[in-house]
C-alpha cells in the first residue's frame, strides 16, 4: 500500500503511538529527576546527612561544651557524695562522644570534614580526657600540686579553646556542603522542568505534524 493511500485507522493509529510514546518519554524525564531530588533521594539524603551532622555538633555530644561545663561543677561542689553521679554522668559524655565519632567515621565521606571532626577536633578531645583523668579527678581526691579549679582554669580552658575553634570551623565547612547540595537540587529541578517542556514542545510539534499529515495525504 502506498503512502500516500494508507488508510486512515492506519494513519490514525499512528498518531496514537506518536502521543503514548511522546507521553512516556516525558513522563520518564520528570520521575528521573523527581528521584534524585525527592524527599529521600540522592541529594535530599546528601542534605540531611549534613544536618545531621551539624545536630551532632552542636550541641552535644560531638561537641565537649557539656563535659567542660560538668567539670565546672564537680569542682564547685563540696559534697563528695554528691559528685559521684556527678563523675558517670560526665564519663557516659565521653561514651557517647565515642560512639558519635565512630559513626561518623564510618559515613562521613567529606575528605575535609573527615579531617575537621575526626582529627582537628578530636585532638583536644583525647588531650581534655587524659588531663580529666590523670589530673582533674585525682584532685578532687586531694592528689596531685593543684587544686580542681586550678587544673580546670590552667590545663582544660586552653584545650578546650582549641576544640570549640576547630568545631565552629566544621560547623561552617558542613553548612557550605548543604548550601553546595541544596544548590544541586535546584539545579536539578530546574534541568528536568528544562527537558520536560523540550520534549512536550517537540512532541507538540510531532503530533501537529502527524495530523496535518492525516489531514492533507
Amino acid at each position: 500500500m502506498a503512502l500516500s493511500r494508507m488508510a486512515f485507522k492506519t494513519r490514525f493509529l499512528l498518531i496514537g503511538v506518536l502521543f503514548v510514546v511522546g507521553y512516556a518519554v516525558m513522563l520518564g524525564v520528570n520521575t528521573l529527576i523527581v528521584e534524585r531530588v525527592r524527599v529521600g533521594g540522592e541529594v535530599y539524603e546528601e542534605v540531611v546527612l549534613q544536618h545531621d551532622l551539624i545536630a551532632d555538633i552542636l550541641p552535644p555530644p560531638l561537641y565537649i561544651i557539656e563535659p567542660h561545663l560538668l567539670c565546672y561543677e564537680i569542682a564547685t561542689t563540696e559534697n563528695a557524695m554528691d559528685r559521684g553521679p556527678m563523675i558517670m554522668e560526665l564519663k557516659a559524655l565521653f561514651e557517647a562522644y565515642d560512639e558519635r565519632a565512630d559513626f561518623w567515621a564510618k559515613g562521613l565521606d567529606d575528605p575535609t570534614l573527615r579531617t575537621l571532626l575526626l582529627e582537628t577536633s578530636a585532638k583536644p578531645v583525647k588531650e581534655f580526657r587524659d588531663v580529666v583523668e590523670k589530673e582533674f579527678l585525682p584532685a578532687l581526691e586531694g592528689e596531685g600540686d593543684f587544686e580542681p579549679l586550678d587544673v580546670i582554669t590552667s590545663r582544660l580552658e586552653p584545650i578546650f579553646s582549641a576544640h570549640k575553634a576547630a568545631i565552629q570551623q566544621t560547623v561552617a565547612r558542613a553548612r557550605l556542603q548543604i548550601r553546595v547540595h541544596e544548590d544541586e537540587a535546584s539545579e536539578a529541578v530546574a534541568q528536568g522542568r528544562f527537558w520536560s517542556i523540550a520534549v512536550a514542545a517537540l512532541f507538540g510539534v510531532m503530533l501537529l505534524g502527524a495530523g496535518l499529515w492525516t489531514c492533507l495525504l
